[in-house]
């Protein structure tokens, strides 16, 4: 049984890969915290369980219980674990980014890593572009794994670790809300990176009142 764990309007394909692999594999969608929460006790001994670009997180205990790694499928690179990476790698400026597939252990973005994509950051690109492309990444990467997946093969690990900063929602949150005096050069990297297109993310908050861009 694999229990695939993701919320992203791309897992079609995904579920497709492992089709190919095996017409007659039997996969269980969890999709939603509820259907997670329905399936939580049939995860177990020599189930495969793949969370695939999703924001559900798995319990420490719920991985103890399995007899082979779980794997998550990261739209990152090694260099941003944690949440919203893609904001984080423009204001940074990075020059490449990616995404990758590791073991998961009860602690975030910390396991082994088994495979990893890179690419060069366009100029100028924004923080949606950069998420489709690393999303791209994950079905490349996807398609190429179902086959062990299915075949219940141990992948090994690569040489490559986690960068040192994990990011979470409250840095990001610490990001969006800038202050009266920001300097000009630091509004517009902000806005870049953290607002902007389909985002409104950034406030000012001044005498209780919070204000938004309006685009």
């Amino acid at each position: 049984m694999i229990f695939l764990v993701s919320m992203s309007e791309r897992v079609d394909f995904a579920i497709a890969c492992l089709r190919r692999a095996d017409p007659t594999v039997a996969i269980t969608l969890i999709d939603s915290a509820d259907t997670y929460a329905a399936h939580v006790d049939d995860i177990r001994g020599d189930s495969l369980l793949l969370s695939y670009d999703s924001g559900i997180l798995i319990a420490g205990e719920v991985l103890d219980r399995l007899t082979r790694p779980a794997y998550n499928f990261h739209p990152a690179p090694p260099d941003y674990p944690g949440r919203d990476p893609y904001h984080f790698a423009v204001y940074d400026g990075a020059a490449r980014y990616g995404a990758t597939v590791h073991e998961m252990l009860a602690q975030v973005d910390a396991g082994p890593i088994i495979a990893a994509e890179f690419f060069d950051i366009w100029p100028d690109e924004c923080p949606a572009a950069l998420k489709e492309r690393s999303r791209d990444a994950l079905e490349r990467m996807f398609e190429v794994l179902a086959p062990a997946f299915v075949a219940g093969t141990v992948l090994p690990h690569l040489d490559l670790r986690w960068g040192p900063r994990k990011t979470t929602r409250a840095m990001f949150r610490r990001m969006c809300e800038i202050s009266p005096d920001i300097s000009a050069e630091e509004f517009e990297r902000r806005y870049r990176a953290f607002d902007g297109g389909e985002w409104n993310n950034l406030t000012l908050t001044l005498h209780g009142y919070r204000f938004r861009i309006e685009k």
